[in-house]
């Protein structure tokens, strides 16, 4: 979209034409934006009138200020305030054509991803009005957007309109505690569900406690990000006693929070006995201490999937490295092992590189910024 004219059109630069109306009050500049806007990739759209020209292209910044999709009858009243030469005959004419696109488009669109277009609730209300016209829906990206609490509500009320949904990603919005229990209540009317994306959403332990209940509804689950919130050691809890229900998990992203012992050793009993399939855990950045990663290190010989384990940035001392060191060799599948920015000595430290020596061609990392090859 070409929004503005040249910061030097309105002078004797260029031979103009007699139509100078802004781009937003165009009927057909209107129209041609709604159709590419419905459904595209949020890559694909963008308005290079935001662009000043100066230093390199920041599409980022032209993908700012996209509309939302809306229903046609809504096109219909928005339409009345654009201009069109010959506005008796166009007018109808588009608002029939985008009548015929939208119905066209959305019976058969498998994704909408709509993330980091600086949309708000407006714009996630609109989303939910259109989502019973996209029964073959799979995956819902909102990432990195506006909406909080009671848009994420509204939203949810919608997805009972997509039972094939298999992926919903709301990550780095504001949703908060009252969203994730609306998120949860609307689990159970999309069973196929794969992937649930709602970190750096402000969600305490009241949300993940939710969250835990809405889990005995996804056997397919496979990916649940709760990363950067603000989960402690009672919502932990409540989400390890609800991986029984999810045997197909493959990624646990909850860095970031606040969990600490307590909760470590809720999610290490659910290690021995739930999450045969997991491949990645990731705790980084929470109150994790000795006592947890014993627990932890226990618990790693049931999980003969795991590649990725991430326990940087906690409060773990010698004692946990050392119980973490000797568990190591029981974990077959791990490549990649993270615990810089601990409160380990040079000794265990040794004792992690010795164990995970005998591994072949994997990394550890005990310090930051250095990884250590075997």
């Amino acid at each position: 979209m070409l929004t503005a004219f040249p910061p030097d059109y309105f002078t004797a630069t260029y031979e103009r034409s007699g139509n100078v109306k802004p781009y937003s009050e165009r009927g057909w500049c209107f129209c041609e934006s709604s159709w590419a806007a419905m459904v595209n990739d949020s890559r694909l759209v963008l308005d290079l009138g935001k662009d000043t020209g100066e230093g390199s292209f920041n599409r980022n910044e032209c993908k700012q200020g996209r509309k939302a999709p809306v229903l046609p009858a809504e096109f219909v009243v928005q339409l009345q305030s654009k201009g069109f030469t010959n506005g008796s005959t166009d007018s109808p004419r588009v608002a029939v054509l985008y009548s015929k696109g939208f119905e066209e488009r959305f019976s058969v669109v498998t994704r909408l991803l709509y993330a980091g277009l600086g949309w708000g609730d407006e714009e996630a209300r609109a989303v939910a009005r259109v989502l019973p016209h996209a029964p073959a829906l799979q995956e819902l990206d909102l990432d990195n957007n506006s909406i909080g609490g009671e848009s994420a509500r509204v939203l949810a009320g919608a997805l009972r309109h997509v039972p094939a949904l298999q992926g919903l990603s709301l990550n780095n919005n504001s949703i908060g505690d009252e969203g994730a229990r609306a998120l949860a209540e609307a689990v159970p009317h999309v069973p196929a569900l794969q992937t649930l994306e709602l970190g750096g959403n402000s969600i305490g332990d009241k949300g993940a406690r939710a969250v835990a209940q809405a889990l005995q509804h996804t056997p397919a689950l496979q990916r649940l990000s709760l990363q950067a919130n603000t989960i402690g050691d009672e919502g932990a809890r409540a989400l390890a006693q609800a991986l029984q229900h999810t045997p197909a998990l493959q990624v646990l992203l909850l860095g970031g929070n606040s969990i600490g012992n307590e909760g470590a050793r809720a999610l290490a009993r659910a290690l021995l006995q739930h999450t045969p399939a997991l491949q990645r855990l990731d705790l980084r950045s929470n109150t994790i201490g000795d006592e947890g990663a014993r627990a932890l290190a226990k618990a790693l010989q049931h999980t003969p999937a795991l590649e990725w384990l991430d326990l940087s940035d906690n409060s773990i001392g010698d004692e946990g490295a050392r119980a973490l060191a000797q568990a190591l060799p029981h974990v077959p599948a791990q490549q990649r092992f993270f615990l810089d920015s601990n409160s380990i000595g040079e000794e265990a430290k040794a004792a992690l590189r010795t164990a995970w020596g005998t591994r072949g061609s994997r990394s550890v990392r005990v310090d930051r910024g250095l990884t250590l090859n075997a």
